[in-house]
Protein backbone atom coordinates (compact mmCIF):
# COMPACT_ATOMS: atom_id res chain seq x y z
CA UNK A 1 0.00 0.00 0.00
CA UNK A 2 2.69 2.40 0.94
CA UNK A 3 4.33 1.83 -2.37
CA UNK A 4 1.32 2.75 -4.47
CA UNK A 5 0.65 6.03 -2.31
CA UNK A 6 4.69 6.50 -2.78
CA UNK A 7 4.27 6.09 -6.69
CA UNK A 8 1.13 8.08 -6.90
CA UNK A 9 2.65 10.65 -5.18
CA UNK A 10 5.88 10.51 -7.55
CA UNK A 11 3.51 10.85 -10.18
CA UNK A 12 1.90 13.63 -9.07
CA UNK A 13 4.85 15.15 -8.28
CA UNK A 14 6.46 14.70 -12.06
CA UNK A 15 2.83 16.19 -13.49
CA UNK A 16 2.89 19.05 -11.38
CA UNK A 17 6.55 19.81 -12.26
CA UNK A 18 6.20 19.13 -15.96
CA UNK A 19 3.07 21.56 -16.28
CA UNK A 20 5.49 24.73 -14.20
CA UNK A 21 6.81 24.48 -17.30
CA UNK A 22 6.10 27.61 -19.28
CA UNK A 23 5.19 26.92 -22.87
CA UNK A 24 8.46 29.01 -24.42
CA UNK A 25 10.60 26.26 -22.50
CA UNK A 26 9.10 23.64 -24.09
CA UNK A 27 9.18 25.38 -27.61
CA UNK A 28 12.48 25.85 -26.75
CA UNK A 29 13.05 22.65 -25.64
CA UNK A 30 11.44 21.15 -29.06
CA UNK A 31 13.60 23.80 -31.16
CA UNK A 32 16.26 22.50 -30.17
CA UNK A 33 15.49 18.42 -30.48
CA UNK A 34 14.47 19.56 -34.03
CA UNK A 35 17.71 21.42 -35.05
CA UNK A 36 19.99 18.49 -33.60
CA UNK A 37 17.84 16.26 -35.38
CA UNK A 38 17.95 18.57 -39.24
CA UNK A 39 21.97 18.62 -38.05
CA UNK A 40 22.33 14.89 -37.76
CA UNK A 41 20.24 14.30 -41.31
CA UNK A 42 22.37 16.97 -42.94
CA UNK A 43 25.47 15.13 -41.24
CA UNK A 44 24.31 11.92 -42.68
CA UNK A 45 23.08 13.35 -46.09
CA UNK A 46 26.81 14.72 -46.03
CA UNK A 47 28.55 11.39 -45.33
CA UNK A 48 26.75 9.51 -47.84
CA UNK A 49 27.33 12.43 -50.65
CA UNK A 50 30.97 13.14 -50.77
CA UNK A 51 31.66 8.86 -49.66
CA UNK A 52 33.66 9.91 -46.36
CA UNK A 53 36.06 7.43 -44.74
CA UNK A 54 35.75 6.51 -41.35
CA UNK A 55 39.09 8.22 -40.62
CA UNK A 56 37.89 11.47 -42.40
CA UNK A 57 34.44 11.77 -40.42
CA UNK A 58 36.57 11.44 -37.35
CA UNK A 59 38.43 14.38 -38.62
CA UNK A 60 35.69 16.40 -40.07
CA UNK A 61 33.89 16.08 -36.59
CA UNK A 62 36.82 16.76 -34.63
CA UNK A 63 37.01 20.49 -36.86
CA UNK A 64 33.41 20.70 -36.04
CA UNK A 65 34.08 20.83 -32.50
CA UNK A 66 36.67 22.93 -32.50
CA UNK A 67 35.22 25.42 -34.57
CA UNK A 68 32.12 25.67 -32.08
CA UNK A 69 34.48 26.05 -28.89
CA UNK A 70 36.13 28.51 -31.10
CA UNK A 71 32.77 30.33 -31.73
CA UNK A 72 31.75 30.04 -28.06
CA UNK A 73 34.72 31.36 -26.93
CA UNK A 74 35.00 34.45 -28.76
CA UNK A 75 31.50 35.24 -28.25
CA UNK A 76 32.10 34.88 -24.64
CA UNK A 77 35.04 37.82 -25.52
CA UNK A 78 32.77 39.70 -27.30
CA UNK A 79 30.17 39.76 -24.54
CA UNK A 80 32.81 40.95 -22.15
CA UNK A 81 33.77 43.64 -23.87
CA UNK A 82 30.36 44.87 -24.17
CA UNK A 83 29.93 44.62 -20.56
CA UNK A 84 33.48 46.54 -19.79
CA UNK A 85 32.28 49.36 -22.47
CA UNK A 86 28.87 49.58 -21.23
CA UNK A 87 30.64 49.92 -17.79
CA UNK A 88 32.92 52.53 -18.60
CA UNK A 89 29.90 54.72 -20.85
CA UNK A 90 28.10 54.83 -17.71
CA UNK A 91 30.99 55.83 -15.25
CA UNK A 92 31.77 58.81 -17.52
CA UNK A 93 28.03 59.31 -17.60
CA UNK A 94 28.24 59.30 -13.70
CA UNK A 95 31.28 61.35 -13.41
CA UNK A 96 29.70 64.13 -15.84
CA UNK A 97 25.97 63.98 -13.87
CA UNK A 98 28.22 64.92 -10.89
CA UNK A 99 29.87 68.02 -13.00
CA UNK A 100 26.97 69.04 -13.70
CA UNK A 101 24.21 68.12 -10.47
CA UNK A 102 24.53 69.96 -6.79
CA UNK A 103 24.69 67.31 -4.54
CA UNK A 104 21.11 67.72 -3.51
CA UNK A 105 20.08 67.28 -6.95
CA UNK A 106 22.66 64.57 -7.65
CA UNK A 107 21.45 62.59 -4.65
CA UNK A 108 18.55 62.45 -6.07
CA UNK A 109 19.53 61.34 -9.16
CA UNK A 110 20.68 58.82 -7.50
CA UNK A 111 17.59 57.77 -5.89
CA UNK A 112 15.85 58.00 -9.25
CA UNK A 113 17.87 55.62 -10.68
CA UNK A 114 17.47 53.11 -8.03
CA UNK A 115 13.54 53.82 -8.40
CA UNK A 116 13.81 52.96 -11.87
CA UNK A 117 15.94 49.82 -11.76
CA UNK A 118 13.68 48.67 -8.84
CA UNK A 119 10.28 49.42 -11.21
CA UNK A 120 11.89 47.76 -13.57
CA UNK A 121 13.11 44.58 -11.94
CA UNK A 122 9.35 44.82 -10.40
CA UNK A 123 7.68 44.57 -13.99
CA UNK A 124 10.02 42.22 -15.26
CA UNK A 125 9.30 39.56 -13.03
CA UNK A 126 5.67 40.35 -13.22
CA UNK A 127 6.27 39.46 -16.77
CA UNK A 128 8.14 36.32 -15.91
CA UNK A 129 5.09 35.38 -13.92
CA UNK A 130 2.55 36.09 -16.45
CA UNK A 131 3.93 34.03 -19.20
CA UNK A 132 1.92 31.15 -20.57
CA UNK A 133 -0.81 32.86 -21.25
CA UNK A 134 -1.26 33.97 -24.43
Amino acid sequence: MKKVILSMMLVGCTTIAYAQQTPKENRRKELKKEMLEKHQERWEQTKKELQLSPEQEAKIKALRESQAKGRKEQMLKERKVRQEQHQAFQQKNEKEMKKILSADQYKKWQDMKANRKDSIKAYKMKKVKGKGQF
